[in-house]
């Protein structure tokens, strides 16, 4: 179902394989688009920015991005990145839109992490607590 009806806008590199094919924008398209902002900040790179610097003329910048996406091509997205977001990640830009996570998922899936995390830390500083305290004695 789409999310609009409005004349497609945006940025070339962010934009799903479909919406770069003139299919329009949906809930798929925008999970997509997250996932290439999610490469930005674990990356600190534009997506695909190698392949677009290479286009002379802008209006080749789509159909580059369409044949490199075709390809199975992805931003790299770095090594600070845990396994569990990686594996988010990846599923977020799958060129099937029909295979990728829907929003509430996403939103799911990073809140789980974000409470294992939290949790984590806080065994982790129980631990040094216990550390400081049988130091002392």
């Amino acid at each position: 179902m789409p999310t609009a009806r409005a004349k497609v806008r945006g940025t070339y590199p962010f934009m799903a394989p479909e919406v770069l094919c003139g299919e329009g924008i949906s809930e798929a398209s925008d999970v997509w688009s997250l996932a290439m902002l999610f490469s930005v900040l674990l990356s600190g790179d534009e997506p695909f920015a190698a392949a677009t610097s290479q286009c002379k003329n802008p209006a080749q910048v789509p159909f580059v991005l369409k044949d490199r996406l075709e390809q199975g091509e992805r931003p790299a997205l770095g090594g600070l990145a845990a396994q569990g977001l990686q594996t988010l990640v990846t599923s977020m830009w799958a060129q099937d839109p029909e295979r990728r996570p829907r929003a509430a998922e996403v939103r799911d899936r990073l809140l789980a992490a974000r409470q294992g995390g939290e949790r984590r830390m806080a065994e982790e500083l129980a631990r040094a607590k216990e550390e400081l305290r049988r130091r002392e004695r």
